[in-house]
């Protein structure tokens, strides 16, 4: 088995093939940031760095702005997760 060194949960991405026209949407914000946790490693899902690269259709790319930006909140909300769980 592969140690993850300091973490000791471990969340296996999960292919849900919600983000249509391969854009992240707004539940994934939620999703995501109820699965954080202090010590965890969370690991998102399959996303296509191209529209070449998709393996299954409306999962999330990174290949556009659009992309990028809809990523940011999500990123955003499991920092803050992340950050309040420090201060306990």
């Amino acid at each position: 088995m592969t140690n993850f060194g300091e973490f000791t949960v471990v969340l296996a991405p999960l292919t849900r093939q919600r983000s249509y026209e391969n854009v992240p949407q707004p539940y994934a914000i939620l999703y995501y940031s109820q699965r954080t946790s202090n010590g965890g490693l969370l690991i998102a899902e399959a996303t296509g760095v191209s529209d070449t690269t998709q393996g299954y259709p409306d999962t999330p790319g990174i290949w556009t702005k659009e992309q990028v930006e809809a990523w940011k909140p999500i990123v955003d909300a499991v920092h803050m997760v992340i950050y309040r769980l420090e201060k306990i």
